[in-house]
């Protein structure tokens, strides 16, 4: 077998591979859509629709790359190939775009957790805004807390000015014990505030994004390293 041949069937068996974690993206991106993206009422700017958004098209975009690159490979076009290296250098720099964004960006999320926090749970929860209440609801369930900073702050919110009862069952692993007006310490189970478990989880939930991007970032460098080797071994003729 020729070296030609080498790197054609391996760029080919790499491009499988590549169609393979496409897919992967995709799916990953839908899972934040729906499982962190509940929580993008706290989040301010920084909700998870957005990078959910783009890891999608960047899943779908990678699935038509890797057909281009099977194409090539197959065909031993050197105009496929060029295509195809191209299209991964583009999604390369704009993965190493992202990156630097995020990493600018990771240390103001706290700051913007905190002011969304205080206004949805303070003052819109309790007021009759369903989507709010619900949101809050699952976060304080999910994340076994209660408030922002402490459960003592539903005390002078808008929550208490409503329906005169100072901690909503979201905030008890035993929800009856929240449905009387004064239940005292030792029946509330969630005493923690939200703040810092939701700061956390928005945090590990980046890192599984920022995790994925490295990986295709990888994957592309050596389907680029891969598609020169094809291209220059290809005869002129092609």
């Amino acid at each position: 077998m020729t070296a030609k041949s080498c790197i054609k069937y391996l760029l080919f068996s790499f491009n499988v591979i590549f169609w393979l974690a496409g897919l992967a993206a995709v799916g990953v991106g839908i899972w934040l859509l729906f499982d962190p993206g509940r929580f993008n009422d706290f989040l301010g700017r920084y909700t998870f629709t957005i990078p959910a958004s783009i890891l999608i098209a960047t899943g779908l975009f990678v699935c038509m790359v890797g057909f281009c690159g099977c194409a090539g490979a197959i065909k031993e076009s050197k105009c496929l190939l060029g295509t195809y290296f191209t299209m991964l250098l583009i999604i390369f720099c704009a993965e190493i775009a992202a990156g630097v964004l995020g990493f600018l960006y990771r240390d103001k999320i706290k700051d913007e957790v905190t002011t969304e926090a205080q206004r949805v749970i303070e003052k819109e929860y309790g007021t009759g805004n369903s989507d709010i209440d619900h949101a809050v609801d699952i976060l304080q369930e999910k994340l076994k807390c209660c408030g922002v900073k402490s459960a003592t702050e539903y005390i002078t919110s808008a929550w208490k000015q409503t329906t005169n009862k100072s901690y909503p069952p979201s905030c008890c692993s035993n929800q009856q014990s929240c449905a009387i007006s004064t239940p005292d310490n030792n029946q509330l189970v969630y005493l923690d505030g939200c703040l810092d478990k939701l700061t956390e989880y928005v945090k590990d939930n980046l890192m599984i994004l920022g995790g994925i991007g490295v990986g295709l970032a990888c994957i592309q460098i050596l389907g680029m390293c891969f598609a020169c080797c094809m291209f220059f071994a290809i005869d002129d003729e092609y």
